[in-house]
């Protein structure tokens, strides 16, 4: 017989799937006494336990004397309400252990004293004796079962127990005894290792293999189509690379290019299916596909989804069309065109077209877990609510039974609250499943230390699940207890300490790739913004693939998320596309702890908008941020604005984004500071934050004398020192949002390189820029050390020449052709002025920080003749 072992960790509750239980069990007030022999218990009926030699039970002075001497195969025996000095008492025998709550027991067995006889606290179909302690540091019981016939065996525990509901559920042959030892520990000393279950749910990656043609084609989702002159292809994809960007760009001092293709492209494959999969649900989940995508299988049609940058799935339809083990031929029609009804109509950026994600094909049971909401109220350093809304769902044609298993796993994988709970799902039901729980101590979540914690949502087979269970389908989603809390005069507070939000926005492009980049350049992609000292990212302008979430998560990056609302506005259909938009962004979304707001869109309230256009734009910003808040009611929803036809739009949502250009398209850089001082002392009550700023930095470009626009590097650096100087020192602005962190595409824009917006702080193939550098001295806490520029190797000025260097350091000393030019604290400045003769020059900065020294050295070459000839033919200008 094996002894089981449960550690509670937190309040779970169950159902008794009908079934009539007996409190105290079957014996209830009867003294009786039970072995594992039925003949013998039909002997004992009636009798006293005193009467019985082998039992060995005596009444002694103190309590009572149980030394039973049990016949040959026996190993247990017990006694139910056994008259003791004017009292019933109960105790059993297993295997040498005796368990009872009298403490002057005598015994020749192993005796476990207990607080308290727990037997009626407990209903059951069968015999049981239950013991409980408290005392001890392990809150311990000691239970007994026997049951009369083979039969399931069905215990359920009251609140004065467990704390809380609990159902034990055993399959018993008659006269079968079973000991179960429960331990419930503190929290603190919890230790249940989650493991992952094997179930039935299968992902494939169908991304390979698929032929690609551009244009319209008439039948081309027919299956017998001859689709072999098409191009092979493997997804992600997009029928833009070629068109948005080439080395002209780099080379031709006149750029003549058509507009890039907005238009209609098809794509097929074929793919079988084994039949090992006929009776399970099957869907097809496309990633994304911009902008609208229609799917065919077999010739059937499947369904349509509007909107290029959320996922979509087909399933019911689907998968009634599939043939098993035999070849199927999907067919996808993608426009992105443009069109009045969809979001965005246009942008400073390229909107491709193709299916420029993966796409799966998912099986798994007719019931399964659809989906979850995890929300976290109330988040403190010692305490955390977690509120987990599960939607399951049967997708059969019969009712079903299941148990729901809902564990919080922490980061180190050990699972510290629980719920399980049994469920009858009816045929097409999909109903909500929702519990509350209290985690003691979290670790909460920051950039810093992002701790992540997981929610695991697991449905079994209604039979004895806790040891032969069958997992029917698992799903998990990320948790991260973290508060927030936004004011208009003192900035952010992320766990009651005061940040900054210092971040970049984000395009999902790269050169040669356009959108269709693959997770490993993602991933490099956010190990950029992290190393560069970013500890925010706005995800501009639309919904970004999952996986940026999972890495945001992990980095400890926060997160504005937002739907492709942008520049112009259309009538009804647009927004009833805007709020869809939405509220497929945050089912999605919802449970990453990376994001921290819901953007609902940018620039699309201009100083030049119609009156009717205005009044369209905050209709769209009404219906969006409601439909925001109705589905996650704890974050804040934000939008981005530069000029405005009037102010009524800002206060429509939680936060007021700013996107500010002082320096580029309008003033100097200098007036920023004074132009948000101005707005936050005419609406003190606006939670200001900079969504956008920047300058064009062409790479390896610098000048002696930087003027407004002439796209060098060293302009760049100097209008985001002014920026980032005046955010960091005015606590009501809650932080800044750099415009790009990469050179991205864009056909509408022009300067030193035609069709590609260099605001970045790094280039579009990933080289950083000198103000990369700048803010990596000003955001990050290791220790570095940069000479200003590794792009500028190639000088000219007067003899006396400045070198400056971009540290955290304390301290930093500069050594030219290994001569010291002295050390410079961080509080001065870190600018030397060095008389450089015509050649090369080896230049060292060494930085010192608490201790420990950094380094790093560069190579220069100097030319005074140079600057004195450009002297000659150019006046320099600037504005500082």
């Amino acid at each position: 017989m094996k002894n089981l072992s449960i550690a509670f960790c937190l309040a779970v509750t169950t159902s008794v799937f009908g079934q009539q239980l007996k409190p105290g069990g079957l014996q209830g007030d009867k003294h009786i006494i039970l072995t594992p022999s039925s003949d013998e218990n039909k002997k004992l009926e009636g009798k006293s336990v005193y009467k019985i030699d082998y039992v060995g039970f005596k009444e002694t002075d103190r309590s009572f004397q149980f030394t039973p001497t049990l016949p040959e195969n026996w190993n247990w025996i017990a006694i139910f309400n056994a008259p003791l000095k004017g009292k019933k008492v109960n105790t059993f025998f297993y295997d040498s252990w005796v368990a009872t709550d009298q403490p002057k027991t005598m015994s020749s067995g192993r005796r476990r004293n207990f607080d308290q006889d727990i037997t009626k606290h407990i209903s059951s179909n069968a015999y049981h004796i239950g013991f409980q302690r408290k005392q001890a540091v392990e809150n311990e019981i000691f239970l007994l079962v026997v049951s009369p016939v083979k039969q399931k065996v069905m215990l359920e525990f009251d609140e004065k127990t467990l704390g809380v509901k609990r159902t034990l559920t055993y399959d018993m042959e008659a006269q079968e005894a079973k000991f179960v030892h429960i331990v419930i520990p503190p929290q603190e000393y919890t230790v249940v290792t989650w493991k992952p279950e094997h179930t039935s749910r299968e992902v494939r990656n169908i991304s390979s293999d698929w032929r690609f043609h551009k244009g319209d084609v008439s039948n081309a989702h027919a299956p017998e189509f001859n689709d072999s002159n098409w191009e092979d292809i493997n997804l992600p994809h997009t029928w833009n690379t070629n068109d948005l960007f080439d080395y002209r760009n780099y080379k031709d001092v006149i750029d003549v290019t058509e507009m890039i293709y907005r238009g209609i492209g098809w794509y097929r494959k074929t793919f079988t299916v084994d039949n090992s999969w006929k009776d399970k649900h099957i869907k097809i989940d496309f990633l994304g596909a911009n902008q609208v995508a229609e799917v065919w299988l077999n010739g059937n049609y499947v369904g349509k989804h509007v909107g290029g940058y959320t996922g979509f799935h087909f399933g019911d339809v689907f998968v009634k069309h599939i043939r098993f083990d035999k070849p199927n031929v999907v067919a996808v029609k993608v426009d992105n065109r443009f069109n009045y009804d969809i979001p965005p109509h246009t942008a400073d950026y390229n909107m491709v077209g193709g299916i420029y994600r993966d796409v799966l094909l998912v099986a798994h049971d007719q019931v399964f877990v659809k989906e979850a909401k995890i929300f976290t109220p109330e988040v403190s350093p010692t305490s955390a609510t977690v509120q987990a809304n599960i939607t399951v769902r049967n997708m059969g044609t019969v009712d079903r039974k299941a148990t729901l298993v809902i564990n919080i796993i922490s980061p180190y994988n050990e699972i510290i609250a629980s719920d399980i709970r049994s469920i009858t799902l009816k045929a097409g039901d999909k109903p909500i499943i929702q519990q509350m729980f209290t985690v003691s101590n979290p670790l909460l979540w920051s950039p810093e230390y992002p701790h992540l914690y997981r929610v695991s949502a697991t449905l079994y087979e209604p039979s004895d699940w806790q040891r032969n269970g069958k997992a029917i389908d698992q799903q998990f989603y990320p948790l991260g207890f973290r508060s927030l809390n936004f004011d208009s005069r003192n900035g952010l507070s992320l766990n009651d300490k005061h940040i900054k939000l210092k971040g970049v926005n984000l395009h999902q492009d790269f050169m040669h790739k356009s959108w269709a980049v693959d997770s490993a350049q993602k991933r490099e992609d956010m190990l950029h913004i992290k190393r560069m000292g970013a500890n925010y990212v706005r995800l501009s302008h639309y919904p970004h693939h999952p996986y940026v979430m999972h890495l945001c998560d992990s980095l400890g990056l926060m997160i504005w998320s937002e739907i492709p609302v942008v520049n112009t506005i259309g009538r009804e259909k647009y927004i009833e596309n805007a709020v869809k938009m939405m509220e497929e962004l945050i089912l999605r979304d919802i449970n990453h702890p990376s994001i921290i707001m819901w953007g609902v869109g940018n620039e699309y309230y201009r100083n030049f908008f119609t009156k009717e256009d205005a009044e369209y734009a905050l209709k769209v910003t009404q219906a969006v941020a409601k439909k925001a808040k109705e589905m996650d009611p704890y974050r804040p929803t934000v939008q981005a604005q530069n000029d405005l036809i009037d102010e009524r739009i800002l206060p429509l949502t939680d936060i007021q984004g700013r996107n500010r250009y002082f320096g580029w398209y309008e003033k100097t850089y200098n007036d920023f500071d004074h132009e948000m001082k101005e707005e936050h002392k005419k609406h003190p009550d606006w939670k200001l934050l900079v969504s956008e700023y920047g300058a064009e930095g062409k790479y390896g470009y610098h000048v002696n004398n930087p003027a407004l626009f002439d796209h060098s590097e060293t302009y760049q650096v100097a209008l985001h020192r002014a920026y980032w100087n005046s955010m960091r020192d005015n606590d009501f602005i809650l932080g800044g949002t750099i415009w790009n962190m990469f050179d991205f595409a864009s056909f509408a824009k022009v300067g030193s390189i035609p069709h590609i917006n260099q605001k970045g702080m790094m280039t579009y193939d990933r080289k950083p820029k000198s103000v990369y550098y700048y803010y990596q001295s000003q955001w990050t806490n290791e220790p570095m050390v940069y000479i200003y520029s590794h792009t500028w190797t190639h000088r000219s000025g007067e003899a006396g020449k400045r070198v400056e260097v971009f540290s955290n350091c304390d301290e930093v000393e500069l050594f030219v052709n290994g001569k010291s030019q002295g050390k410079r604290k961080q509080t001065d400045g870190l600018l030397w002025t060095v008389n450089l003769a015509d050649g090369l020059h080896d230049l060292r900065a060494v930085g010192t920080k608490q201790g420990e020294t950094v380094k790093t050295d560069q190579q220069i070459y100097y030319q005074q003749k140079e600057f004195q000839q450009q002297q000659a033919r150019v006046k320099p200008t600037g504005d500082g």
